[in-house]
């Protein structure tokens, strides 16, 4: 009798058990759990800390951006309160810039001009002198000796006449016509028709073929025109000059041989962006511009 009651409530302690399991997972099993995050916990995750006070990188001068100090004070050049520069985002592509109110650029006299695309022109003074060079006719009438006699030597001689300054166009015309300089131009003029001019460092760039000069004569200060008719590939060991061979073109009387001259060449530059010179600030290292934006704001950029 006794096994029997025990019997019965163990089965009656089981049933329990199970009828509270079941009921358990029925009840997490129709409870949706949502773990997408709200709203406002994903714009707290993906918003940058805006409490943070922005750290300065150094403090610079307004007008002198060469300036750079750790700690405030006013530029040694101007005597300007220098601004603080801050230390940029990586994140962030925005210019560096300045800020400059209204009422300080009047103080400070600033004014702005706009960039301009047009043509400039670069002038170029040297010296010559007028002569007569015999050498550059007998290596003509070799040129044209060899042309008929020893045609191997041809090229030899052509590279000559290079050398002297004569073009390839001035050479394949004295291959055709067969004609000297001398035969050329009358015998009364050619002591006076020429004028070998030096030209120096950068400036050897900008000479050309065909490109006018203007010849003045110190002594009157008169002028002719001529025109390049050769250049020279070697540069001078000693002044790094370039000799370039200049064809007078409006001569109305024989110039002096050896009269020293005055050379100048006044020549056109291709359309480029243009800005006054005095907007240009020199660093040392480079050379800088300010582009205005929004009435106030002021981004260095660099120029070459």
């Amino acid at each position: 009798m006794s096994i029997t009651r025990y019997t019965l409530s163990s089965q009656r302690r089981l049933l329990m058990f199970l009828c509270t399991v079941v009921i358990v997972m029925t009840i997490a099993c129709t409870e949706k759990v949502d773990t997408t995050p709200k709203l406002n916990e994903t714009s707290k995750l993906n918003k940058p800390d805006s409490s943070r006070a922005p750290e300065i990188d150094y403090y610079t001068c307004s007008m002198h951006p060469q300036i750079h100090r750790d700690h405030p004070g006013n530029c040694p050049i101007c005597g300007m309160t220098l601004v603080p520069v801050y230390k940029q985002d990586v994140s962030s592509h925005e210019t560096p810039h300045v800020v400059i109110a209204q009422h300080k650029k009047t103080q400070l006299g600033l004014t702005t001009a706009p960039v301009q695309l047009k043509s400039l022109t670069r002038k170029i003074q040297t010296f010559g002198e007028v002569a007569f060079d015999p050498d550059l006719i007998a290596t003509q009438k070799d040129y044209l000796e060899i042309q008929k006699s020893l045609p191997e030597l041809e090229q030899a001689t052509r590279d000559r006449l290079a050398l002297m300054g004569m073009s390839d166009l001035e050479i394949d015309t004295l291959s055709q016509t067969k004609k000297t300089t001398q035969e050329l131009i009358p015998h009364k003029n050619i002591a006076g028709r020429f004028v070998y001019a030096k030209v120096y460092g950068d400036d050897r760039n900008w000479i050309t073929h065909d490109l006018s000069a203007t010849i003045i004569v110190p002594e009157n200060e008169t002028s002719v025109t001529g025109v390049v008719r050769g250049i020279s590939p070697i540069i001078d060991a000693v002044s790094r000059a370039t000799t370039v061979r200049i064809e007078i073109t409006n001569i109305s009387r024989a110039l002096s041989p050896n009269q020293n001259v005055r050379v100048v060449f006044n020549i056109k530059t291709q359309p480029v962006l243009t800005i006054p010179k005095s907007a240009l600030i020199a660093t040392g290292e480079r050379n800088l511009v300010y582009i205005m934006k929004d009435g106030t704001q002021f981004s260095p950029r660099t120029v070459s």
